[in-house]
């Protein structure tokens, strides 16, 4: 007859008999139901308790921290031998490119900065030994560009150090970036549709059109890493930029200060994603040594700033998840014998 989904009153679970669902050919009880789900939701916290508790043989954040302790000390041993009462003067020059057609250029003087601003973002980091990102050297200033029109310009900056060259780069201030969102059914198609749309316009402030999310990554900061370069005919120092240090899968082109695991290196522009900022644009630009302790803190924690979890927290995460995972399969046994009686 008719197929379709409806309560049916069957005997068996119980004095009163139990509820069933189905088209009377196949029909699943209440407790039916409720075994299945208790072994499901048990295997499934079972499954990452043990992983939570295997991993915590091993105290990954303890040896990350060890890990920046050692770019922490080599940072303050390169700042103890420093004499900073006479750093290399640091200048630049930089131009505005649109549509491959350079502007004026604009030069800038980078003094040096004492002011702590570089900060653990993880707050416990301290508590669990890793030592300060102190202290805080670096070439800091602020370069303001006016009537940008973002996706289709460029900074390039020209670094110069006791009037020799230490490094050009080109950023685009804004890369536009799409995604394609896909469903394997039609039932699917409304529900991926309004999640794909809702994480494109609140996650990454894009427009959603059709299958497609268009947005922006616009550029916040620049930043290089440098070394002393010395001179025996020069009677001044000068800075270059070191690609060498940390040590990252690509090394060839890790100029920057902003670690990345997908690209494997040190970017020298950090982006934000976003709506272009169209008009004037404010960009802070610094130049660090490449032992700075704060680029090795990057390092270590792939650009995340987290140290991971200690083997204590893991532990009892997946403790936390156990207990509740022999509850729901003590439930199913239950069942199961209550079922069978």
């Amino acid at each position: 007859g008719r197929s379709g989904w409806r309560y049916r009153f069957g005997r068996g679970f119980g004095r009163r008999g139990r509820i069933t669902y189905g088209d009377g050919r196949g029909r699943i009880s209440c407790a039916g139901c409720m075994f299945i789900l208790c072994i499901v939701f048990g295997s499934i916290l079972g499954t990452i308790g043990f992983a939570f508790v295997a991993s915590s043989k091993q105290d990954t954040r303890k040896d990350r921290i060890e890990a920046y302790n050692d770019y922490a000390l080599t940072w303050k041993d390169f700042v103890r031998n420093k004499k900073y009462s006479d750093p290399p003067q640091v200048t630049l020059e930089t131009a505005v490119i649109c549509n491959n057609s350079p502007g004026g250029a604009v030069n800038y003087s980078v003094p040096l900065s004492e002011t702590a601003t570089d900060v653990f973002t993880d707050k416990s980091a301290i508590k669990d030994g890793a030592d300060p990102l102190d202290p805080q050297y670096k070439w800091r200033t602020d370069l303001t560009f006016k009537n940008i029109q973002p996706e289709n310009c460029n900074v390039q900056a020209r670094i110069f150090s006791n009037t020799r060259l230490t490094s050009t780069f080109n950023q685009r201030f804004a890369n536009q970036l799409t995604y394609q969102c896909r469903w394997k059914t039609r039932d699917d198609q409304d529900k991926a549709y309004r999640d794909c749309k809702r994480r494109c316009v609140n996650n990454f402030g894009g427009t959603f059109y059709g299958e497609t999310c268009t947005y922006y990554e616009n550029l916040q900061e620049l930043c290089i890493k440098v070394k002393d370069e010395h001179w025996t005919t020069k009677p001044l120092d000068s800075l270059v930029v070191d690609t060498s240090y940390p040590v990252v899968p690509d090394s060839a082109n890790s100029i920057g200060c902003f670690y990345s695991v997908t690209d494997g290196k040190f970017n020298a522009g950090r982006y934000k994603t976003g709506q272009p900022n169209y008009g004037n644009i404010n960009l802070q630009t610094t130049v660090r040594y490449s032992k700075d302790a704060y680029l090795g803190y990057m390092r270590v924690t792939e650009g995340s700033g987290d140290f991971g979890m200690s083997s204590e927290k893991k532990l009892g995460i997946g403790i936390g998840l156990l207990v509740p995972c022999a509850f729901f399969l003590l439930m199913a046994s239950w069942i199961w014998k209550k079922n069978r009686a």
